[in-house]
């Protein structure tokens, strides 16, 4: 080397020894302070923790709500900073080993080895539960707004963190009655009712991951499953709109990953294996009949019929027996109940409807299937054989209607020929009668 190039070489050398000890005191120095933003957390939660066990609540000032808002207000701040650096998120998941620690119903606290998102949110979640103006307040502060909004903000950017931190401020205001403007009915605390919203607002849009979608689902139905063993019913008050928005989308994502096996780890396997056995569970619970008063029914039916169709549309091959199985239970009793009381006649038999047609799309040769189909078709012909000639007797036969319903399922439902070759002698006998609707169908 000339001397020249020498000194250049040893300029650039001190150059990078600089930066890289500049980056350092930088970071070291972000730490810090980030250290004193948890310390602040900390005091939060402590003295909302001292008012609790003395059995006060503690309303906090209008000047400690104002300060509150501007320190929200200067997070939000932060978080457009380090979005894309010191609070990037893995939203493949590619790195992580154990989904456990996510899908608890009260997830643990966020410590010094948790990514810094993690942390953050955990301060932003913490500010907008203590920054409430009192324990039944009718509408949000302005610190609780703002903390929301950075959430939003976050949601929208396909953050993990921000939708987990999310359905724990929501809990189960997510599955509470709200009326045609989408407010809760119930008395629910405003806070929770908003992340809620803020959660289906932001899932519905087609930017998150596959894996943040399978995230969320799992996350809403351990709360819903463990709220659900606290509540003696899920009937009044409660609403299942949100959950089977939630159920479609997120099985979809479940079923995008599901199609490319051979790119899923062994800890996304045992993920996704984790989140059927939980939409068995809650599949079966929703569909299990009520008693109101002295009538069987099952509840929200136009809820479910979505939820029945978006998982009879995503059932994984290995789960095919234990879904048809509890839809043709359902469906049996939807048959049952319509008979039993003519007030819940229509509903039931749409959820029946919806029941048959994604049993014959799970599982068209379950035997099951075959059995309520020959059920249904045999109890119409003894019907007509009876003399029920009338076109207005058979309109409120439910077997007969139940018929109409099998022959269009078995008409337009992949895979059903099977079950239309079952019951062909009991075709040929429908051809002959004399209602055309009955023999068209």
């Amino acid at each position: 080397r000339t001397p020249e190039k020498s000194e250049n070489a040893n300029k650039a050398s001190n150059h990078r020894f600089h930066s890289i000890l500049t980056e350092t005191w930088r970071e070291n120095l972000f730490l810090d302070a980030f250290d004193v933003l948890d310390s602040f957390r900390e005091h939060l939660e402590n003295d909302t923790s001292s008012h609790h066990e003395s059995g006060l609540h503690h309303t906090l000032e209008p000047t400690q709500l104002q300060v509150l808002s501007k320190f929200t207000e200067d997070m939000g701040r932060l978080y457009d900073c380090c979005k894309n650096d010191e609070f990037s998120e893995d939203r493949s998941f590619e790195r992580i080993e154990d989904f456990e620690k996510f899908l608890c119903v009260r997830r643990p606290k966020a410590g010094e080895s948790d990514p810094l998102v993690s942390r953050f949110a955990q301060i932003i979640a913490t500010v907008a539960v203590r920054s409430t103006s009192s324990p039944d307040a009718r509408f949000l502060s302005q610190a609780q707004k703002c903390c929301l909004e950075i959430l939003r903000t976050m949601a929208s950017d396909g953050s993990p963190e921000a939708f987990l931190t999310l359905t724990e401020l929501a809990g189960e205001a997510f599955f509470l009655e709200r009326d045609e403007n989408g407010k809760g009915t119930t008395g629910v605390d405003i806070l929770a009712h908003d992340a809620s919203t803020v959660i289906h607002e932001e899932f519905v849009k087609d930017t998150l991951s596959h894996e943040t979608k399978v995230l969320v689902l799992f996350r809403m139905l351990t709360i819903f499953y463990d709220d659900s063993r606290h509540t003696q019913s899920h009937g009044n008050g409660t609403s299942y709109k949100l959950l089977a928005s939630l159920i479609a989308r997120g099985l979809v994502g479940a079923k995008e990953l599901q199609m490319k096996p051979k790119k899923l780890s062994p800890s996304k396997v045992k993920w996704l294996d984790s989140l059927w056995d939980k939409i068995t569970i809650t599949l079966n619970h929703l569909l299990i009949p009520k008693m109101q008063g002295s009538e069987f029914f099952i509840p929200h039916s136009a809820d479910l019929i979505n939820v029945v169709a978006a998982v009879s549309d995503s059932t994984p091959i290995r789960r095919r027996d234990e879904i048809s199985a509890i839809l043709l239970s359902c469906a049996s009793k939807c048959l049952e109940i319509a008979k039993d009381f003519p007030s819940r006649r229509d509903d039931m038999l749409q959820l029946f409807t919806a029941c048959f047609t994604g049993a014959c799309k799970v599982d068209p040769k379950n035997r099951t299937l075959k059995e309520i189909s020959d059920q249904v078709l045999t109890a119409t012909i003894l019907a007509v054989d009876q003399g029920c000639n009338q076109n207005s007797t058979l309109l409120n036969d439910v077997d007969v209607q139940a018929c109409i319903i099998v022959c269009q399922v078995l008409q337009e439902a992949e895979g059903a020929d099977v079950v239309a070759i079952s019951v062909f002698p009991q075709l040929c006998r429908l051809v002959a009668v004399e209602w055309t609707e009955l023999r068209k169908s």
